[in-house]
């Protein structure tokens, strides 16, 4: 099943129950970790931080870390363009173990495209 990531940790309370518009998922060829960010309405930009401990590979709590904003004319063109992305059909399975690609989910009407 397609979904935004959960975790709301650190993002400002308007945000914590919006969709947002986008979120970009950058998965690293061979080693490293996934970039995630993401766009609001309002033009907030988050990525994802990941925490590790110095001389640990454990995962600590990941946290959302506000950016910069989108202009509103900014916001405009980006939203013309996931309109055509809507229209557009993937053709790699969603949710797989993709190893060196980018993902973005989308809400497209009422469902969520991955593509």
């Amino acid at each position: 099943m397609i979904q935004f990531i959960q975790n709301n940790n650190d993002l400002k309370l308007n945000h914590q129950n919006e969709t947002p518009l986008f979120e970009k998922i950058n998965i690293p060829p061979d080693y490293g970790s996934r970039l995630v960010s993401r766009v609001y309405t309002d033009g907030s930009l988050y990525y994802l931080s990941q925490a590790r401990e110095s001389d640990s590979s454990m995962d600590m709590n990941e946290s959302w870390n506000f950016i910069s904003t989108v202009s509103a004319s900014g916001i405009n063109k980006i939203r013309k363009t996931l309109a055509k992305c809507c229209e557009i059909k993937s053709n790699v399975k969603p949710g797989g173990n993709i190893k060196g690609a980018v993902i973005w989910n989308i809400q497209c009407k009422n469902e969520l495209h991955e593509i």
